[in-house]
């Protein structure tokens, strides 16, 4: 489950920051303990990796192989949900050269950029849940009724989650917003799993990220790991519309026969704004093993 191993049982780094302009251009990356000089290994890990940008399309995830045991490199690639096709592509893109030239032999490493994360290792990880290495962010100002705060976005993110993990193969997301706080202030949130994990697995993860959000309840908030990511902001800053668009892209001709409708167990999640919603309080403890 874990992105190194079982030798790390999850490794965290928190960022605290004025406002999300300090942010947005910072990329992180992370090279696994691994490494090999095999000259075949790096010649996979080239080809996979170079393959990425040019393949990611349409939803926003690719997935991609190239060799053999024990020189086989798996690579990933998601894009925010809310971005356009070609700002993916460019981020993918610095994301792959990032890692090529940091983590050249190593056995697996990761990349968190604002619009994309790029992932490769030498053994499987399509469709396995992993939650570490992770990244999180914080603002550094807090909302004025933390408690009601705390309440309202957990209402919103409960919704969301259930929409994301209720996603197709092609995409889990959703995003909405909330009215909260004094003055009916809006809290807006983005929620993302690859779509190669489970419904389980992605309501998982997610669990796993809006419990990491502080109790003092600071008003912009990321959470950044290599199954899912979650964000939430004062201010408006996902693209709904686009979401919207990709979702519709998500839906796969071979899903269902010519000329019917989908089947009604399956439906697709629907990112529209969400009207506020039964109040929740506090979430529970951390599952055992996240």
């Amino acid at each position: 489950m874990d992105f190194f191993g079982p030798m790390i049982v999850s490794f965290l780094l928190l960022i605290i920051f004025n406002s999300l302009a300090g942010v947005e251009a910072q990329g992180f990356s992370f090279c696994g303990d691994y490494n090999t000089t095999r000259s075949s290994y790096r010649r996979n890990l080239d080809s996979v990796l170079s393959s990425l940008p040019a393949d990611i399309a349409g939803a926003g995830f690719f997935s991609s192989s190239a060799g053999q045991d024990p020189d086989r490199v798996t690579a990933t690639a998601l894009c925010r949900a809310d971005v356009q096709s070609g700002d993916c592509r460019d981020c993918v893109g610095n994301a792959t050269s990032e890692l090529v030239a940091a983590c050249p032999f190593n056995g697996e490493a990761i990349s968190y950029r604002n619009l994309c994360v790029v992932r490769f290792s030498n053994r499987s990880i399509a469709g396995a849940l992993a939650v570490s290495p992770g990244i999180l962010l914080r603002n550094n100002e807090n909302a004025s009724d933390a408690q009601r705060f705390s309440r309202d976005l957990g209402s919103l993110l409960d919704d969301l989650r259930a929409l994301a993990a209720g996603g197709g193969p092609l995409l889990k997301a959703a995003a909405g917003n909330r009215t909260t706080g004094p003055g009916n202030a809006t809290v807006y949130a983005l929620v993302q799993c690859t779509p190669d994990i489970s419904a389980g697995d992605c309501d998982l993860c997610l669990l796993n990220a809006t419990q990491r959000i502080p109790a003092f309840a600071p008003v912009g908030f990321r959470a950044l790991f290599p199954s899912c990511n979650l964000r939430y902001e004062a201010t408006p800053f996902f693209n709904l519309s686009r979401i919207q668009e990709v979702e519709t892209l998500s839906v796969s001709p071979s899903q269902s026969p010519a000329g019917a409708p989908p089947p009604p167990s399956s439906p697709s999640p629907t990112p529209t704004q969400l009207t506020p919603g039964p109040q929740t309080g506090a979430p529970p403890p951390p599952p055992p093993g996240l």
